[in-house]
């Protein structure tokens, strides 16, 4: 809680030097589990634990009187390793979600709790240092901003017709020309190599498959030993025209790992060779 040192000339408003010589801000250590108590108003929780740890922060309508609602205020900081909970009371939501919050070393909030009714807020955070070159973004995965590279992408495409000639059968697509590739992902005509920093990829393409109206033709994305992702990357679909014939591809988010790598595969089942025509035979890769 903070705490007045001195009292003389109460009800003066305080300059910026008399707020610092006579209002101390406490700092409460943490190490494991804890609870956020009354005394904790205006001070801030520093936890220093190895992680897998909760600080609870009980009914926001019991910490203070009803005449101080919305006024209660607490920091917390995560100084240790590992992830800290801070864990809400049943019916209490943080931002109007009832979820916890889980904070990461170095990072730290502030919460207040609110006017509205078991409304917890988060009023300030702090987050570490960034690298150079990256930039402040919600992945969708934790619960503070986190620092990353910018969503980056490439692309390839086929500038010249190739022939598909294993009837029945995947093959690895190749294209043979690139317009852009900032990280060198696609710098192979037939690999997809995930760049450093990157921890999520996403694919979008199409192969236009020659005239045809037998069998079926399908776009596949394998990982460096052939096999379907999990869930899989496919578009199967039924020639039936005899006029080119477009197969798209789309991937969700794939979660992958720095210079792991991924192709592209094609199937048809004409009975002989196909033609797989330039120019809207393409491969985008996003990195995030």
């Amino acid at each position: 809680m903070a705490t007045i040192l001195s009292i003389a000339g109460k009800g003066s408003e305080l300059t910026a030097n008399e707020y610092d010589e006579n209002i101390k801000q406490e700092t409460r250590a943490v190490t494991g589990n804890d609870n956020v108590v009354t005394g904790d108003n205006r001070a801030t929780c520093e936890y220093t634990g190895s992680g897998g740890h909760t600080l609870s922060v009980p009914d926001g309508s019991t910490l203070v009187g009803a005449e101080d609602t919305g006024d209660f205020e607490v920091t917390v900081k995560h100084g240790g390793a590992g992830a800290l909970t801070v864990g809400f009371a049943t019916g209490n939501t943080c931002d109007g979600v009832d979820a916890d919050l889980t904070l990461r070393p170095n990072e730290s909030v502030k919460l207040k709790y609110g006017s509205v009714a078991d409304d917890w807020m988060v009023i300030g955070m702090a987050l570490p240092k960034g690298t150079a070159g990256y930039i402040l973004r919600d992945d969708g995965t934790n619960d503070l901003p986190q620092w990353s590279l910018p969503v980056v992408d490439a692309l390839r495409y086929r500038s010249t017709d190739i022939n598909h000639t294993s009837s029945g059968n995947w093959v690895t697509l190749a294209l043979n020309s690139e317009t852009r590739d900032p990280t060198n992902a696609l710098s192979s005509t037939t690999t997809i190599t995930v760049p450093s920093g990157y921890t999520w990829m996403k694919v979008q393409g199409n192969v236009r498959f020659d005239s045809n109206a037998t069998g079926v033709r399908a776009v596949r994305l394998v990982d460096s030993i052939g096999n379907n992702l999990s869930p899989g990357v496919q578009t199967l679909l039924p020639a039936g025209t005899s006029s080119v014939f477009d197969v798209p591809l789309e991937s969700y988010w794939v979660a992958v790992v720095a210079a792991e790598t991924y192709s592209v595969e094609a199937l048809q089942s004409s009975g002989g060779t196909l033609a797989i025509l330039a120019d809207y035979t393409y491969l985008n890769v996003e990195f995030k």
